[in-house]
């Protein structure tokens, strides 16, 4: 089961980006000096995009590098590396295709749709997806390059049909996150301060209910949703229901005082296309 773990403290992150420890160990024998600098010289480089330790031991490792080292200060790549990394080596884990060319369509459809979204950042110029999109292309050109693959055509196709979308989710997730957090671009923000803060609106709050939610009906202010792994519905606000359209994905938290009967959104995480539902049965989404 592919999943996301949440960070308890509340900060929207994946908990392994958060507070979670950050060590990893793994045991390897060389054969030889040149094979053990060899192996110290991909840490070097791979480190520098946060890759997984388990991720030099596989297939893609030498690609990534390649690919990093054509443009080793390129904020934008080693961005993009990073979340292919992740993708790669925490969300499907043991389910990784064992080569490129095992990589069906749904690989890719699942990284721009499923798991992207929960790695878009917050900033001021909302130009991530469209950096991220650009780096996804190039990068599978490289593939078909030297692997004589036609990963490109498709991914291009892919892109062509879902980048408004994506775009959108940047946009509301930028929005959610300063309604919530009205200083979050300003130098004297205080996550912890402020975080503290939204966990003191939570604790108020007489119900809640985490999960990822699907826009059902629009009725002004008030959006009806209901949640994919129950299906029950709610009557929320505090959305930014102008921007909003039946079918949008919401993962986040509700909630409502007593002897109230209409929900209020009090916790973003993330915001997805509706394209994303289809994976969300084999995803485990926790906090």
């Amino acid at each position: 089961m592919k999943k996301f773990v949440f960070c308890e403290c509340g900060s929207g992150k994946p908990k392994d980006d958060c507070c979670a420890p950050q060590i990893r160990v793994q045991m390897k024998h060389f054969s030889g000096l040149d094979e053990r600098k060899e192996f110290i010289k991909k840490i070097e480089i791979s480190s520098q995009f946060n890759l997984r330790y388990r991720g030099l031991f596989a297939f893609y490792i030498d690609d990534l590098i390649e690919y990093k080292q054509e443009r080793p200060t390129s904020h934008s790549r080693n961005e993009f590396l990073t979340i292919l990394g992740k993708y790669l080596t925490e969300y499907l884990e043991d389910d990784c295709p064992s080569s490129w060319i095992n990589c069906e369509p749904t690989f890719w459809e699942e990284l721009l749709f499923s798991f992207y979204p929960f790695r878009i950042k917050i900033t001021p110029k909302e130009k991530e997806v469209e950096q991220f999109l650009v780096e996804l292309k190039k990068f599978t050109r490289k593939l078909d390059k030297k692997y004589g693959s036609s990963f490109k055509p498709l991914v291009d196709k892919i892109i062509e049909e879902s980048s408004e979308e994506l775009i959108k989710c940047e946009h509301l997730l930028n929005r959610l996150f300063i309604d919530q957090y009205p200083r979050i671009h300003h130098k004297d923000w205080n996550p912890q301060l402020e975080i503290k803060k939204h966990h003191q609106k939570l604790d108020k709050c007489h119900e809640t209910i985490e999960s990822v939610f699907e826009v059902t009906n629009l009725n002004g202010p008030i959006i009806v949703v209901s949640t994919l792994d129950t299906n029950l519905s709610y009557f929320i606000k505090g959305l930014p229901y102008e921007m909003i359209s039946v079918g949008d994905l919401f993962s986040g938290g509700i909630g409502k005082k007593k002897d109230e009967w209409i929900w209020t959104w009090i916790l973003t995480q993330s915001v997805f296309p509706p394209r994303a539902k289809k994976f969300f049965s084999q995803v485990m989404i926790t906090i």
